[in-house]
C-alpha cells in the first residue's frame, strides 16, 4: 500500500468543554456573558488551523511516519484569553510539535465568558492512507 502525507490530517475535534451548556432561553453576548460552549471553542480552534497544521507538517518532512494525538488542556479566564495550557497527553512524543501546539493555543482568544473555562482537546496528526488510488 502506498502512504502520502495529508495536508488535511489535523482532525480537531471537542472532547470537552467543562462547563454546562448554557440555558436554552436565547441571549445575546451582549446582554449578559455566558458560558463557553462546544461550539464557540470549535470556531476559536478552527481560526489556527492552519498554523497547528504547519506545527506538524515541519516535522513530518523530517520523520514521514510522523503520528499521534497530541491533548492540550487550558483555562479560559472570563475575559476570554487563554491561560495554564499544558499537554496532558501525546502519543505523538515530538517536542517541537508539541511546543507548537502550546503555542497555539495559548494565542487563542476566545468570547467572553461567565466563568473560567477547562477546555480539553484532541489534536490529531498523522499518515493516511491513500484510498483514492486503491493502493
Amino acid at each position: 500500500m502506498s502512504r502520502r502525507l495529508t495536508t488535511a490530517l489535523l482532525v480537531m475535534t471537542a472532547c470537552s468543554a467543562a462547563t454546562p451548556a448554557p440555558s436554552s432561553r436565547p441571549q445575546t453576548r451582549a446582554q449578559t456573558a455566558q458560558e463557553l460552549s462546544a461550539a464557540d471553542v470549535r470556531r476559536v480552534v478552527m481560526t489556527r488551523s492552519d498554523s497547528l497544521r504547519q506545527c506538524y507538517q515541519r516535522e513530518a518532512l523530517q520523520s514521514r511516519n510522523l503520528a499521534g494525538v497530541v491533548t492540550a488542556t487550558w483555562l479560559v479566564e472570563p475575559a476570554g484569553n487563554v491561560t495554564q495550557v499544558t499537554i496532558s497527553d501525546s502519543t505523538l512524543h515530538n517536542p517541537t510539535v508539541e511546543g507548537c501546539v502550546l503555542r497555539e493555543v495559548k494565542a487563542l482568544r476566545f468570547p467572553r465568558g461567565a466563568s473560567v473555562s477547562t477546555i480539553v482537546w484532541p489534536f490529531r496528526f498523522g499518515v493516511a492512507l491513500d484510498l483514492d488510488t486503491g493502493t
